[in-house]
């Protein structure tokens, strides 16, 4: 009996300890949006950041994984700077927000063994700072990760969106996929904690701002976008 009752009161403490780690883990959103063709090979993508809450965060680190049908292009693997996924530039600079310290790096393409029919492009973690040393995210202000570009030896189709969309894989992706974006922080307590959530992810297939069904004609291929 009494060995019951201390079972009780352990599992009591548990979920009080385990509901307070756990209500102060910042809300943010992730967002994939302003899609735009720089040449029918050549497709860009912002990756936007923003914490909506109060609570701190402090950025240790993070990986972004995404996944597109391979019918959209013709995207060769590689890793790094001759790799057809990674990190857009403007005469030169960077097309970031952030230090470069804490952009995801070595931006790499492979065909998603665990996704046949798949590409999947993946920007690797940056190395963790240490509590202290990590990045203080303002809230409300949305931060550039990065504007990405996704270069094809093809003309890009993106009508093969329509069937087989553009996604950030993640927790909500079914069936799961064993490799996903993760995000981290310090907490209050200094420790280096998981704070992803899938639900606070979005894609949105727009093209800047052209208005809803514009044509356009790259050579002899005609994108109709929705």
């Amino acid at each position: 009996m009494i060995k019951f009752i201390y079972l009780i009161v352990f599992l009591l403490i548990s979920e009080i300890t385990f509901g307070q780690a756990t209500t102060n883990i910042p809300q943010y959103t992730l967002e994939v949006k302003n899609f735009s063709f720089i040449t029918p090979e050549k497709l860009v993508f912002d990756l936007v950041f923003t914490h909506t809450d109060a609570i701190p965060l402090q950025l240790a680190g993070w990986q972004f994984f995404f996944r597109a049908p391979q019918t959209l292009g013709t995207f060769p693997a590689g890793t790094g700077a001759g790799s057809s996924f990674n990190l857009d530039s403007n005469a030169g600079v960077p097309a970031s927000d952030l230090p470069e310290a804490f952009r995801p790096r070595n931006g790499n393409t492979v065909v998603a063994g665990n996704s046949p029919g798949n590409y999947e492009f993946r920007l690797a973690a940056n190395s963790l700072p240490g509590a202290g040393n990590g990045l203080m995210i303002a809230q409300g202000v949305p931060t550039l990760i990065g504007r990405f570009y996704l270069k094809s030896t093809t003309p890009i189709d993106i009508s093969a969106l329509y069937s087989n969309s553009f996604i950030i894989r993640d927790s909500c992706e079914s069936p799961l996929s064993v490799t996903r974006t993760k995000l981290n922080f310090y907490n209050e307590n200094s420790f280096n904690q998981e704070f992803t959530r899938c639900a606070s992810h979005s894609v949105n297939i727009n093209f800047g701002n052209q208005s809803s069904g514009s044509e356009f004609h790259f050579g002899q291929t005609a994108y109709f976008f929705r």
